[in-house]
């Protein structure tokens, strides 16, 4: 079992939209991962459309092809 991190996100200040009320302004959140196992294949999430924006790749064979072309 792997325990979470600390959120550190801060919530940007609500706008007053009436007297009473505040409104927060809506957020995007973006997954990043960072040294996947090498072993593992990264590809879009089924719910994400039927037409994907990138092919499936297997994480060591996309670190090793970044790695080639930075190192030439």
């Amino acid at each position: 079992m792997l325990r979470s991190t600390l959120h550190r996100v801060v919530l940007p200040p609500a706008k007053q939209i009436n007297v009473e009320e505040t409104l927060t302004p809506a957020r995007q959140s973006i997954a990043f991962f960072c040294n996947p196992n090498f072993s593992a294949n990264i590809a879009c999430l089924p719910n994400c459309g039927d037409k994907h924006k990138y092919p499936p790749v297997n994480a060591g064979d996309y670190i090793i092809g970044r790695l080639a072309v930075t190192y030439i």
